[in-house]
């Protein structure tokens, strides 16, 4: 399927803070609609498997994954200054 300017957009901005409201504002709805557009967007199944794609290609790239951050916190919550 192929998505509008502001639907790619969408997709491009969310995985940065998993904000929908403020990544729909990005891409360029309406600050007024962003809320009920982000809500809409993230219910397609298309848009989510983009949103997914484009995670995974960050982690990959970054190698940073959910279990590293968790490991790493608890490295530094646990060690003995």
């Amino acid at each position: 399927m192929a998505f509008t300017l502001r639907q790619q957009r969408f997709c491009e901005e969310y995985p940065i803070d998993l904000n929908g409201t403020q990544a729909a504002i990005r891409a360029g709805y309406s600050v007024r609609g962003a809320k009920v557009q982000a809500s809409l967007l993230l219910t397609n199944p298309n848009i989510r498997k983009a949103i997914q794609a484009a995670m995974d290609l960050r982690s990959e790239a970054t190698k940073i994954t959910a279990e590293r951050v968790l490991q790493e916190i608890a490295r530094l919550a646990f060690q003995d200054p």
